[in-house]
């Protein structure tokens, strides 16, 4: 049986690099509550550089969820922001990483990839 949160945290693994992170240079911890147990992963990034590992240990910013808040979070159903706001992921450290940080997890099922904005808008041929 696969694991979705395991998948995410080895294709972030797998990646090496993320553009949408090159302005940052952090430590996140992300906290999966399951039960009476907590797995932990860290994530080290360094100006786009991705460096992913399971364990705990210090962190600018620790993510704390129940399981099944943060499959929603790896498989799409979950956004980062609103489930924070709700109070269902905890946050403690730099609370501006988790806005680079959602940047990770994959957009809704179906959803349209972001756009590019024109460098000229309203400009007419």
């Amino acid at each position: 049986m696969a694991d979705p949160i395991s998948d995410f945290f080895e294709d972030l693994s797998q990646r090496k690099h993320e553009p949408r992170l090159s302005h940052v240079t952090a430590t996140v911890r992300f906290d999966i509550v399951d039960g009476r147990q907590t797995n932990s992963w860290r994530l080290v990034v360094r100006d786009g550089q991705l460096d992913v590992s399971p364990g705990d240990g210090p962190a600018d910013s620790i993510l704390t969820a129940e399981r099944p808040v943060f499959e929603g979070l790896v498989g799409g159903t979950v956004n980062a922001m609103a489930a924070l706001l709700r109070g269902e992921l905890g946050l403690d450290g730099n609370a501006n990483l988790i806005v680079s940080v959602q940047r990770l997890f994959p957009g809704p099922p179906g959803g349209r990839a972001p756009q590019t904005i024109p460098a000229k808008v309203g400009a007419s041929a």
